[in-house]
């Protein structure tokens, strides 16, 4: 009998294990399975998302996501959940969760289906592995492999295990690592917003433009905080301003807070409010079509100064609709990895076979999960790729086990 090993039990750990119906032996370095998926959408576990494509990934080989991902897309998760007993709800935006908006759901299912033909090693850290010899190394024994499966995670949430030291151990078998950075992460920005708008969340299309050119857009939840902008807008668009901003280009985030009107609606709005709240305080302007914690600086940055509101011309009528389209954020810095909710980089996708996620190397090695250089947008679209590829490494072992 072929001896299988797979290295961190994690979302595609734990899919690898639950889809192959052979025996296998699964070392974790926490005292369970399934550590980080627990805290995934917020502990409510958005994993995939109707909107599902190839574009919705980062990484330095885009090829390398289409064909990875053909193999396992929306259809196929959703069916394999229902499958295993899970059933699922789609919520208005696209997202996909389970059923009882519990990821302690898809966990424990999860780990039930994984437990029929796998003996897990909780609290094992690996020490090293030799390719050569097909050895796990750990400190109080070594376990040899057929076939190895490395489903160890990125560098996000440390708490979690993932540490990144397993990369270090590929590294030294000259595998190609792509930089870490932090993806899905808020960010610092050059002006700050007030402290009246702090802590402030509101739904705007929030727009990525990089040396002028409009990159990305959103139309979700954008968050005010001391330090700059968060919120699942600036999620959405994130990994593409991580990168640009290591490749030192400048990112640029508009956000239109007036998204259902049209510019030239918005402007004949903006008059027929003058004429109605005339006698009023200009601070009273925007009441009721924008946040009440927004309007100050709505109209400083627009006039950079006091007006009535029946003095307001066509011209400053103008301005202020331009700054409610384009209310404007230059990023600075993406926080750190604490922070992230993914890792951008990983193992290069040239060291791996996109349609079986096998490790070109070394013989009978797959590499899945966030190991990869595979980045997605949040929104599901992480869980999807964890599940992904966990089917895919799946398929080839399949084949040459000769499993029905």
């Amino acid at each position: 009998m072929q001896r299988i090993a797979v290295i961190g039990l994690g979302a595609s750990g734990l899919a690898f294990c639950s889809m192959l119906n052979y025996p296998k032996i699964a070392i974790e370095k926490n005292d369970f399975a399934g550590r980080k998926l627990l805290a995934t959408g917020n502990g409510r576990c958005n994993f995939t998302n109707k909107n599902l494509s190839y574009k919705n990934y980062t990484s330095k080989d885009s090829n390398f996501c289409k064909k990875a991902l053909s193999k396992f897309s929306l259809k196929e998760i959703l069916s394999y959940f229902k499958k295993i007993g899970i059933d699922y709800v789609m919520l208005e935006s696209g997202r996909y969760y389970p059923k009882t908006m519990s990821a302690k759901t898809v966990q424990s299912v999860l780990l039930e289906e994984a437990k029929k033909k796998s003996k897990f090693l909780f609290n094992k850290e690996v020490k090293d592995i030799d390719f050569l010899n097909k050895e796990i190394i750990c400190k109080d024994e070594k376990i040899s492999y057929d076939y190895l499966v490395l489903s160890f995670g990125g560098k996000t949430l440390k708490k979690s295990g993932s540490d990144g030291k397993i990369f270090e151990i590929l590294k030294k078998n000259k595998i190609k690592i792509e930089k870490f950075l932090p993806g899905i992460i808020n960010f610092d920005t050059k002006i700050k917003p007030t402290k009246l708008m702090k802590g402030t969340k509101v739904k705007a299309k929030l727009t990525l433009t990089v040396d002028g050119k409009l990159v990305k857009y959103s139309t979700e939840d954008v968050l005010f905080q001391d330090y700059g902008i968060s919120g699942t807008a600036v999620f959405n668009i994130s990994n593409e301003a991580v990168i640009n901003l290591e490749n030192n280009k400048k990112c640029v985030c508009y956000i239109d807070f007036c998204y259902d009107y049209e510019y030239e609606k918005l402007v004949s709005e903006l008059k027929r409010r003058k004429k109605l709240f005339k006698n009023r305080n200009i601070n009273d302007f925007l009441l009721g079509l924008v946040h009440e914690k927004l309007i100050s600086e709505i109209i400083y940055r627009s006039l950079r100064k006091k007006v009535k509101i029946e003095d307001l011309s066509d011209k400053e009528i103008e301005k202020i609709a331009k700054t409610l389209k384009f209310f404007e954020y230059e990023l600075i810095s993406p926080h750190s990895f604490d922070s992230a909710q993914v890792t951008i980089g990983g193992v290069s996708c040239d060291e791996i076979d996109p349609e079986t996620m096998r490790l070109k190397r070394f013989d009978g090695v797959y590499i899945i999960g966030e190991a990869i250089d595979v980045s997605g947008d949040c929104g599901g679209y992480n869980l999807q790729r964890a599940f992904t590829s966990a089917f895919s490494a799946y398929s080839n072992l399949k084949e040459i086990l000769c499993l029905k």
